[in-house]
């Protein structure tokens, strides 16, 4: 009602001041209705792609099926096709982006987007015996992206204290889905080795980045995990 006061949503701790209203795609064309029902963990589908590049790239000596310059190759294969899932996606982000709002103003569903940042860093290592240079500048901008996505999903839960909550609350607000920009970014440890490469092994910033991203994302799921697993033994259903 007009001049009400905003709620609060107790579970996500924001207001509904915050929250999109998206708009109604199915009048629209036929593409455009197919592009809005694209979902989200998509881009989860996208990092599990690309990071088959990675996995080829540090087993093809121990199995001993194909030689390296096969491992390139479908390392390369599987970079391009994580890129071509984020490159579907943002056919949505273009067309339906109030759609993709709704996801990216909320506390909890924000934690899907830093994905995005480590497709590029892990394709950016697939690609880099073709294209170095190239494959320097994914991975930087990955990385970019991974931290302003991230940045937006602490800003989405700002007013959440979980130092002012019970653990009780803690248990029963925590969901799975905030471990995915703690948990992933340990994927920029794996995918900074092989960008080395680019540097003859030199380059110490990609060396303590790559030690960061695993530092950020273990003492993230320390934090997390507690929690998560309390509320799936004992706990409100996920």
């Amino acid at each position: 009602m007009p001049g009400e006061t905003p709620s609060v949503d107790r579970k996500v701790g924001v207001s509904d001041k915050d929250k999109i209203i998206a708009k109604d795609y199915s009048n629209r064309s036929y593409f455009v209705r197919k592009v809005s029902q694209i979902p989200e963990p998509m881009v989860g589908l996208a990092l599990g792609i690309a990071s088959m590049s990675t996995l080829y790239n540090n087993t093809y000596e121990h199995l001993e099926l194909y030689g390296r310059d096969t491992a390139d190759i479908v390392a390369g294969l599987f970079a391009l096709s994580g890129a071509l899932v984020i490159f579907v996606y943002s056919f949505k982000a273009i067309y339906c982006w109030s759609l993709v709002a709704k996801c990216f103003y909320c506390p909890t569903d924000s934690a899907v987007f830093p994905v995005i940042g480590m497709v590029f860093m892990t394709g950016g290592a697939g690609i880099q015996p073709f294209a170095p240079k190239a494959a320097q500048g994914l991975w930087y901008t990955g990385l970019v992206l991974y931290t302003g996505l991230t940045a937006n999903f602490f800003y989405r839960n700002r007013r959440c204290h979980p130092w002012r909550m019970s653990w009780t609350d803690i248990r029963d607000t925590t969901v799975p889905l905030l471990m995915i920009p703690f948990v992933g970014i340990e994927l920029g440890t794996v995918s900074s080795k092989t960008i080395d490469v680019t540097f003859d092994d030199q380059d110490l910033a990609t060396d303590f980045i790559g030690e960061a991203c695993f530092m950020v994302g273990t003492l993230g799921a320390l934090c997390i995990m507690p929690p998560t697993m309390a509320r799936l033994f004992f706990g409100e259903p996920l």
